[in-house]
């Protein structure tokens, strides 16, 4: 069986099997039913640096709070936080609990998070 939804446990949809625009193209996975997607470390690395990426890893590892949410990709238990993103031109997003995997530095967007 491929990778598992977090939130339902139904099947995620690989990139290679969907036609969703931008984000198949970077290689994220989704949940037709709940419309979350899955950011691996690799595919994070096509949009942040590495070591913007090390920095999120680490503040999932310590500062990140225990959810109920089993990693598709590694099954650890993944962490939540909330995460303020920076816009281009310096000004910052609303803040969103992004669910992240403090083993893997995978990541878990809920349906509009990203």
């Amino acid at each position: 069986m491929g990778l598992v939804c977090p939130r339902d446990g139904s099947a995620l949809v690989s990139p290679e099997d969907s036609g969703r625009s931008t984000f198949s193209r970077l290689g994220v996975h989704h949940c037709d039913e709940c419309s979350g997607m899955l950011l691996n470390a690799d595919a994070a690395l096509s949009v942040i640096s590495r070591d913007k990426l090390h920095q999120m890893h680490e503040s999932f590892e310590q500062d990140g709070a225990e959810v109920d949410l089993d990693c598709p990709l590694c099954d650890s238990r993944m962490r939540v936080r909330e995460i303020v993103f920076t816009r281009l031109d310096d000004t910052e997003m609303d803040s969103l609990e992004l669910d992240g995997c403090p083993t893997c530095s995978s990541f878990w967007f809920d349906a509009g998070e990203l």
